[in-house]
């Protein structure tokens, strides 16, 4: 369980899936999980294409992750919060753009119209899921979100969009369309545009000393020391100040990077930062969210507050950490309605912040 205040951080780590218990993120057990499609909260008002658009290029995004993290209020005695990404990779060409993002929070009461008040057992699969189906409605085969059209030779696959249609017909339908059959598949393989799916598991950060140990730390002062060098062997060229400013900026960088290196230290395979009203751990000194550039929830006018971070390991831990253009981040920082308001549709839109790294001497 979360903790549901600020003095804890909760770190999420990403857990291969076993066969035999791939059942436990149906919907009705209340997953965190990484990848595959959504296990949506409510399974009625689903996320469609126009929902989640990416903001450059108009294209769905992605199921990326989702964290399942109780309120404290009755109405949110459910909560999950949604995050989706574009998977075009030309989209992320611009730093510290969060457009390619989308993300969303779902609540519940503990008495609604989809699941029982008592939770169900982890030790048994159950006889029957409650599904989306069981509410009319039907998912996209491709992306697992809300579908806006049928197959009009089977009218059996579902899609939200003529481009996943197009991607399942190419990856299979074209023949299997005639049969009948469905394809069983898993579509984060074989479509290419899933992420791989995983168990999102949660614990709380534990104790550490961050005092300086050398190691790479050291190895960061080298790099800031060299710039200074640079700066005292051209001290009667023109250049000489800039020199200085780059170097005194790289230094500046330097500790922020480190002390974050540091803290990351104690659990390096963290993807996820959870700490209710609390703060992110930023990366760099550039492009910090203050809370001036939070815009407040506009179903209720409450101000937002930090609710979670994705951590860069999980984009080696998705097999997406190519050089070049592609899908990156130092940092994803979700902030959510501090009241988690009831008002407005049963996915609300709330706002993520992309930090990007500064430079390229900071890799982790």
């Amino acid at each position: 369980m979360l903790a549901t205040h600020s003095a804890a951080v909760d770190l999420g780590f990403a857990e291969e899936i076993l066969e035999e218990e791939r059942w436990q993120l149906n919907s009705q057990y209340f997953p965190s999980k990484i990848g595959g499609y959504p296990a949506w909260l409510d399974l009625k008002d689903i996320l469609g294409p126009e929902s989640l658009a990416c903001h450059i290029c108009k294209e769905p995004c992605i199921f990326l992750l989702q964290l399942y993290a109780p309120g404290s209020r009755n109405s949110a005695f459910h909560r999950s919060v949604y995050l989706f990404c574009c998977h075009n990779v030309d989209c992320y060409s611009k730093p510290n753009d969060s457009s390619p993002f989308r993300v969303f929070r779902c609540q519940l009461a503990i008495a609604n119209t989809f699941y029982p008040e008592v939770p169900p057992s982890l030790e048994t699969p159950p006889s029957s899921f409650i599904l989306p189906s069981d509410h009319g409605v039907t998912l996209c085969i491709v992306c697992g979100c809300k579908s806006t059209k049928t197959c009009a030779g089977c009218s059996r696959a579902s899609y939200c969009c003529k481009a996943h249609q197009t991607i399942d017909w190419k990856n299979g339908h074209k023949q299997m369309c005639t049969t009948g059959q469905l394809p069983v598949c898993q579509y984060n393989v074989v479509s290419g545009i899933l992420f791989p799916e995983f168990n999102l598991l949660c614990d709380e950060e534990p104790v550490g000393n961050d005092t300086n140990n050398g190691g790479d730390s050291l190895k960061i002062d080298d790099n800031a020391s060299q710039l200074f060098d640079m700066v005292a062997s051209n001290s009667q060229d023109h250049e000489a100040a800039g020199l200085e400013s780059i170097a005194r900026k790289e230094t500046s960088e330097d500790k922020v990077f480190k002390a974050a290196k540091k803290r990351i230290s104690r659990e390096p395979t963290q993807v996820l930062r959870h700490q209710l009203a609390g703060s992110p751990l930023w990366l760099s000194e550039d492009h910090c969210a203050k809370e001036m550039d939070i815009p407040p929830c506009p179903y209720c006018n409450a101000a937002r507050h930090f609710e979670f971070q994705v951590m860069p390991h999980l984009l080696s831990t998705m097999k997406v950490d190519r050089v070049g253009c592609s899908i990156d981040w130092a940092t994803l920082v979700a902030y959510t309605c501090s009241e988690s308001c009831s008002e407005g549709p049963a996915y609300k839109e709330e706002y993520i912040w992309k930090q990007d790294y500064s430079h390229k001497l900071l890799q982790l």
